[in-house]
């Protein structure tokens, strides 16, 4: 069977590439959205007329508009349905899922598709480098001048 099962949390779908039947697990604020639909209907996403939607384009870019985010011109930077996937990779590996974590999830075929797939942002960055901070035991001293504390490092991290 495919479509949603709640009591489970999982989505079953067909693979469009494959042909495979494909089971999505749903987190806790997934379930909890699905099991309160703003109307009953025999789809998630149901067009005006409670059919689904034959192309999601231009109602995509309708939801853009009316969220205020504005368009770049520059077609590398232009906002399409498909990177809501890119963000999902993204969003997962930030928080700490491992590459092979995100690669499963999402269903990729390979690590390095995941990898191509993943943008993480300057404050993900920021906080990886300050991981490093307090190996070398750098001080302040007088204006430009600083001084570091020996410190000899463990042979763990050596």
């Amino acid at each position: 069977m495919k479509g949603i099962d709640l009591e489970k949390g999982l989505i079953r779908s067909e693979e469009a590439k494959t042909g495979k039947t494909r089971n999505i697990v749903l987190n806790s604020d997934m379930i909890t959205l699905l099991q309160s639909p703003p109307e009953k209907c025999q789809y998630v996403f149901p067009n005006k007329h409670g059919k689904p939607f034959k192309d999601i384009k231009r109602s995509f870019e309708t939801m853009l508009k009316e969220a205020k985010i504005e368009q770049s011109d520059d077609r590398r930077y232009k906002i399409v349905f498909h990177t809501l996937r890119h963000t999902c990779v993204s969003l997962l590996t930030e928080r700490g899922a491992d590459t092979t974590a995100v690669k499963n999830y999402v269903a990729h075929a390979s690590e390095e598709m995941t990898k191509h797939y993943t943008h993480l942002s300057e404050e993900y960055a920021r906080r990886t480098a300050q991981i490093l901070n307090g190996l070398c035991g750098v001080i302040s001293v007088y204006g430009n001048n600083l001084e570091t504390m020996a410190k000899k490092p463990s042979l763990a991290s050596a």
